[in-house]
């Protein structure tokens, strides 16, 4: 029996949002279950604050200054492999779902299938998810107002008042954390047993707007949360605005209100994973599939005085989560067994070669390592923000 690869990407996932990272509020069971399977990286650092960037070092493991790409809606060189077009030379079957945040938005990067439920840009004029909504009568105007400039420009008090927090206007079955779960969960047929598939599974959100459906707008009551650490009561000098929206007049309330559907967002998400893992079981690929869990980018969430991304390359919008749980029949990898915590600093630059190990594959002129590999350290993790902007980071004794 050979090898899965099922690599899960969620968008804007702060790295501490999570119960296993220790949050005290935020409920993550399935993510929570998953690490507990295999390993949660805890010093775990996206290679840029923003998706496109970040998202093509997670296909191709390349750093930014290596592909190229520094700002969102750009294409990649097709003379870098992707992960997809490596494990197609051994004969694997691949799939994109969900976001994937590509400039062409169905661009040939060694997908076979491709099911895309894109948000930014003009990916979502081409993509499945809006067609299949357009089908049914249905548009997503809570995301179209934040995300489209020219409909955010005419945006209402009420979208700037609550710093773009809504309850979806889309029933539960079709909100883009349901259909991209759906979609997955249909492209995992029995096949999957036997392995051979890779899948990169990526949800829009947590992602800004902050909307999540009904009822999941209601899972968190903002008086009870425990505002996170980085918390100010300004905005200090040396920062910059970030996002959308003016955080000098962020209080204290409108946080909690924000972090209250932001942890919606991410419990939505936590439960549709769930659903997914569940098939994965019933067709007897569970044991055999590496699964990979990270985030492109962080969310800053009050650190600041801060919320979203776009601004300094603080810890909350650069560290992003990680767990990994390995494959039962990877056959060349040694994951210390018993251990479900590592402490040492790795990148998103780190995700390609640890699949490319787990299918017995290496690639040496890619930046990253297999993290299965026990003998390694690094002593820096680096992140660059636009084409002149760099974050060294060293490990916090």
């Amino acid at each position: 029996m050979g090898s899965n690869v099922l690599i899960v990407l969620a968008d804007q996932f702060r790295a501490d949002c999570l119960g296993v990272a220790g949050n005290p509020d935020v409920r993550t069971p399935a993510l929570d279950g998953l690490a507990r399977d295999g390993v949660q990286y805890s010093n775990s650092f996206c290679v840029a604050p923003l998706c496109s960037p970040s998202r093509y070092t997670l296909l191709t493991g390349r750093l930014p200054a290596e592909h190229g790409v520094h700002e969102n809606n750009l294409p990649l060189s097709r003379r870098l492999l992707t992960l997809p077009e490596r494990v197609r030379e051994i004969g694997m079957r691949s799939s994109a779902v969900g976001k994937m945040h590509f400039e062409p938005t169905y661009m040939d990067s060694g997908f076979a299938t491709m099911r895309l439920c894109e948000q930014n840009g003009d990916g979502r004029l081409v993509d499945d998810y809006h067609a299949d909504l357009l089908e049914a009568g249905l548009v997503d105007v809570v995301d179209l107002v934040d995300q489209r400039a020219d409909y955010r420009r005419r945006a209402n008090a009420s979208y700037w008042n609550s710093f773009g927090t809504a309850v979806s206007d889309l029933p539960e079955r079709w909100h883009s954390t349901s259909w991209t779960a759906d979609n997955a969960i249909s492209l995992m047929d029995e096949g999957w047993s036997h392995g051979g598939q890779l899948m990169y599974l990526s949800f829009v959100k947590p992602h800004h707007p902050f909307d999540p459906p009904d009822p999941w707008h209601q899972a968190y009551d903002p008086d009870e949360l425990t505002v996170l650490p980085g918390w100010t009561s300004h905005v200090p000098d040396q920062d910059t605005r970030a996002g959308f929206f003016n955080n000098k007049s962020l209080t204290e309330s409108d946080l909690r209100k924000v972090m209250a559907m932001y942890y919606g967002s991410i419990s939505h998400l936590d439960f549709h994973l769930a659903r997914i893992l569940r098939h994965l079981r019933a067709i007897d690929a569970y044991d055999n599939t590496m699964i990979i869990f990270t985030s492109d980018h962080g969310e800053y969430l009050g650190f600041h005085h801060m919320i979203l991304k776009t601004g300094p390359m603080y810890d909350p919008v650069i560290r992003v989560p990680l767990i990994i749980k390995p494959s039962e029949s990877a056959g060349p990898q040694t994951w210390p067994s018993g251990v479900h915590r590592d402490e040492r600093l790795v990148s998103g630059a780190d995700v390609v070669p640890t699949a490319l190990a787990c299918l017995g594959l290496t690639a040496p002129e890619l930046s990253g390592h297999d993290l299965a590999d026990p003998t390694w350290t690094r002593d820096v993790v680096v992140a660059q923000s636009g084409h002149s902007d760099f974050m060294a980071r060293t490990k916090i004794a």
